[in-house]
C-alpha cells in the first residue's frame, strides 16, 4: 500500500479504510472475545463522558485510493484487530524478558 501511494504521479494523502461502521462496544467485544475475555468484565462506560450531542456514524471512504491506486481492502476489521492484539501482546512479552 505504502509503495503504491508513493509512486502515484501525484502523490497525496489518501483515506484507507474497509467502510465498515463499528462501534467502540464492537471493537471492544471483538478484541476481547479474541482474548478469550468478556469486554463488560474490564470494561466501563462513565455517563460523565457520554456525548450529549452524539455525530453521526462516521466511516472511512476509500473511493480514492481505489479508484488512483486500484486498491481494495484485504484484511478484515476481526483480523486487524487480531494483528494489532498479537502485536501488542509480543511486545509485553518482550517487554519482560
Amino acid at each position: 500500500m505504502m509503495r503504491l501511494m508513493l509512486q502515484a504521479d501525484h502523490p497525496r494523502e489518501y483515506v484507507v479504510a474497509t467502510g465498515r461502521t463499528v462501534s467502540v462496544q464492537e471493537f471492544c467485544q471483538i478484541a476481547f472475545s479474541h482474548a478469550g475475555l468478556d469486554w463488560r468484565e474490564y470494561v466501563r462506560v462513565d455517563p460523565q463522558f457520554a456525548r450529549t450531542a452524539e455525530v453521526p456514524a462516521l466511516c472511512g471512504n476509500a473511493a480514492n485510493v481505489k479508484a488512483e491506486l486500484g486498491w481494495e481492502p484485504t484484511t478484515t476489521l476481526e483480523e486487524l484487530i487480531a494483528m494489532m492484539l498479537e502485536a501488542d501482546l509480543k511486545r509485553v512479552r518482550d517487554e519482560r524478558r
